[in-house]
C-alpha cells in the first residue's frame, strides 16, 4: 500500500467564538423590544405597579437573552468538541501514516558487477565505484553475445572462450558467496525471503541449472520463500506488511545475454535485507521506502523526491549523490528541473551519476542497480545518496529512493 499523506482529509477548522459587540447589540435590542412593547401594549393599571412594568421592560428580554446566550455556548461546545474529535483521529491517523512510511531496511550486504569491475584489482568495489562515479561510459562499440559486430553496448568481464552462460553462474557464484558471508551471523532458522528480476535470452532450463550450480557452492542451506510483486513495489509491501518480520529479503536481479543488445548493458546484482529485528546485529545502512510518481510530470517528480527524502528524515542539501537509471531521455529535463528546485546540489557534472549513460539500459535490473551503487557509496563515503529510476516494464513513473548511513542525523 502506497502511503500518501496529501490524500488525508483536512482538519476541521474551529467553530468561532461568540463575539461580544454581536450579544451586546443583541441585549440592546431586547431591551428596546421589551420596553417598546411595554409602552405600546401595556395596561394603565401596570403604572400603579413598579415592579411588573420593569420586569415586564428590563428582566423579561434580560431572560430572553441570558437563554439564547446559553443556547450559543452549548451549540458552540458541542462544535468545538465535535472538531476536536475529528482532528485528534485525524492527528493520530497521520502519524501512524507517517511511522508506517518512515519504515526502513537495512543493507545488509551489496554484490554488484558491472562492465566496470575490474576482477584483477585489488580493491574492487572501491575502483568500481569510482568509475560509476566518473564520466566515462563503458559503452563502445564491441562483438556482441549473438556474434554481431560492432554494436554500441557494454559487456561483463567474461575470459576469451567463457560463454554467457559460464559467465553467469561465475557471477552468481560470487553473489553467493558474499551473502553467504553476511548470513553465517544470523540463526540458520531464519526465514529467508527471495525476489528475482531478470532479462535474458537464455532458456529457463539453463538459468535453473546455474544458479543450482551456483547455490550449491556457495554452500547456503536455507529454504528460499518467494515474494509477490515487481521492482521496487516489493520493498514498498515489505514495508507495509512484514516490517518487523524476522525474515531477510534477498535480492537477485541481472541482465546477461538480452535480446536488444544495442545500448544496453550486463549486470548482476545482489542484495541483503534486514527488517528491524535485525538492526542490533548489523548497523549499516538505512533503505528508505521507495516513493513513485503520481503522474510523469516535473512537478510530480518533485512531490515524489520531496516525500522520499521526508520518509529518510534528510534534507535537500545533504545529499552526496544522485543516481539515475532506467529513465527515458524524455524525462532527463524533469529529473534536472526537479533537482534545481529542491535545491539538490547535483549536476550532470557533478552529483549526478546516469547508469544508463555511463552503463547502458539494464532493463528490468535498473532500480537495483540504482540502489546497489548507491548503497555502495554510502558505505565507502558516509553520504546519504537518492535513487531516482524506472523499473524497466515501460511505465513512466519513475520511483525515489532516499539511502543513508544510520548514525548520521541530516535533517536539513
Amino acid at each position: 500500500m502506497v502511503v500518501r499523506l496529501d490524500e488525508m482529509p483536512a482538519p476541521v477548522p474551529q467553530p468561532a467564538l461568540p463575539r461580544l459587540r454581536v450579544w451586546l447589540g443583541l441585549l440592546l435590542i431586547c431591551v428596546a423590544l421589551g420596553g417598546g412593547l411595554v409602552l405600546w401594549l401595556a395596561e394603565s393599571s401596570m403604572a400603579e405597579e413598579p415592579g411588573r412594568f420593569w420586569w415586564a421592560s428590563l428582566g423579561l428580554p434580560l431572560l430572553v437573552w441570558c437563554g439564547l446566550g446559553a443556547l450559543r455556548i452549548l451549540v458552540f461546545t458541542l462544535q468545538k468538541g465535535a472538531a476536536d474529535g475529528w482532528n485528534a483521529a485525524r492527528e493520530e491517523d497521520r502519524l501512524s501514516k507517517v511511522g508506517q512510511g518512515r519504515r526502513s531496511q537495512q543493507v545488509l550486504g551489496v554484490s554488484l558487477h558491472t562492465a566496470l569491475r575490474d576482477e584483477q584489482a585489488e580493491d574492487m568495489r572501491a575502483l568500481q565505484l569510482i568509475a560509476l562515479q566518473g564520466k566515462v561510459s563503458a559503452l563502445r562499440a564491441q562483438a556482441s553475445w549473438q556474434g554481431q559486430s560492432s554494436v554500441r553496448h557494454s559487456r561483463l568481464p567474461m575470459g576469451e572462450l567463457e560463454r554467457s552462460v559460464d559467465a553467469l553462474q561465475r557471477l552468481l557464484s560470487q553473489v553467493f558467496a558474499d551473502m553467504s558471508q553476511v548470513l553465517t551471523s544470523f540463526p540458520p532458522d531464519l526465514p529467508l525471503a527471495l525476489h528475482l528480476d531478470i532479462n535474458t535470452s537464455l532458456s529457463d532450463k539453463t538459468v535453473v541449472e546455474a544458479w543450482r550450480q551456483a547455490w550449491a557452492g556457495a554452500g547456503i542451506r536455507r529454504a528460499l520463500q518467494p515474494t509477490e510483486g515487481n521492482g521496487l513495489a516489493v520493498i514498498d509491501q515489505w514495508l507495509d506488511h512484514r516490517a518487523n518480520d524476522q525474515a531477510l529479503l534477498m535480492i537477485i536481479a541481472f541482465q546477461i545475454a538480452p535480446e536488444a543488445v544495442e545500448e544496453s548493458t550486463e549486470a548482476v546484482v545482489g542484495m541483503l535485507l534486514g527488517s528491524a529485528p535485525s538492526r542490533a546485529t548489523h548497523p549499516h545502512i538505512y533503505l528508505h521506502r521507495p516513493e513513485q510518481e503520481r503522474e510523469p510530470s516535473t512537478d510530480g517528480l518533485v512531490s515524489s523526491i520531496r516525500q522520499a527524502l521526508s520518509w529518510a528524515q534528510i534534507g535537500a542539501d545533504s545529499l552526496d549523490g544522485v543516481w539515475l537509471s532506467g529513465i527515458d531521455h524524455q524525462r532527463q529535463a524533469d529529473v534536472w528541473t526537479s533537482l534545481a528546485r529542491l535545491g539538490i546540489p547535483a549536476t550532470p557534472q557533478k552529483g549526478q551519476h546516469n547508469l544508463d549513460t555511463i552503463l547502458g539500459s539494464s532493463g528490468r535490473t535498473a532500480p537495483w542497480l540504482a540502489i546497489a551503487a548507491a548503497a555502495q557509496a554510502v558505505q565507502l563515503q558516509g553520504r546519504p545518496q537518492l535513487t531516482l529510476c524506472g523499473d524497466g516494464t515501460g511505465s513512466p513513473e519513475l520511483w525515489c529512493t532516499a539511502i543513508r548511513p544510520i548514525a548520521v542525523d541530516l535533517q536539513g
